[in-house]
Order: structure tokens, then C-alpha cells, then sequence
């Protein structure tokens, strides 16, 4: 099982936080002509993916939290981009599942 990297997650913030990512919808300017949205989850979902080494994760079931995973930017899981369903995400997967500690 791997084992979360705070420090990576941190570097990764810091690197992408005044930028982008292309490699991930920007949320800021993809939905909002006027660019008053918010990209919030997404960004933290990078950061816990690309620098803290948090494997995906894919279900089946219906509940919108047993899976966290981005494909495209319109193949994801709703805990990846959506506040809520993340923060239910970190809380019911404690157990077999890296914790972000």
C-alpha cells in the first residue's frame, strides 16, 4: 500500500498554486464566462494525486464518495472536483486506503 507524502503534496501546492496544471480542466475559466467560479477541490485532489502520491481510486458503487479519480474533464469522480463528496471521501475511506494523516 502506498504510503501518502505530505511534503510532495506541499511541493506540489506551491508549485501549481499561482499557475495551472494543463494536464487538469481549469475550472477557474472552463465553466464561467466570467471566471467567478471556484477551483478548490480540484486543486486540493491534485495535490494529494501528483504530490502526495494518493493512489485513485475506483468503485462501483453509487455513493459519490467510494471513488476519487480524474480521467478527463468529464471522466471523474464527483469526490475529485466536488468539496463535499471529497471531504466525505477522506473520512469513510480510513481504512485499507492511504490516510492523509
Amino acid at each position: 500500500m502506498a504510503t501518502y507524502n505530505r511534503t510532495g503534496a506541499i511541493e506540489y501546492a506551491a508549485k501549481w498554486c499561482n499557475g495551472h496544471n494543463p494536464k487538469y480542466v481549469d475550472y477557474d475559466n472552463d465553466y464561467d464566462p466570467d471566471g467567478d467560479t471556484s477551483d478548490c477541490a480540484n486543486f486540493v485532489s491534485q495535490c494529494m494525486y501528483e504530490g502526495g502520491g494518493m493512489p485513485m481510486k475506483y468503485t462501483t458503487t453509487s455513493n459519490s464518495y467510494d471513488s476519487w479519480y480524474y480521467k478527463s474533464s468529464s471522466n471523474k469522480s464527483g469526490s475529485w472536483a466536488g468539496a463535499q463528496s471529497l471531504r466525505l471521501f477522506v473520512n469513510y475511506n480510513k481504512t485499507g486506503y492511504p490516510r492523509m494523516g
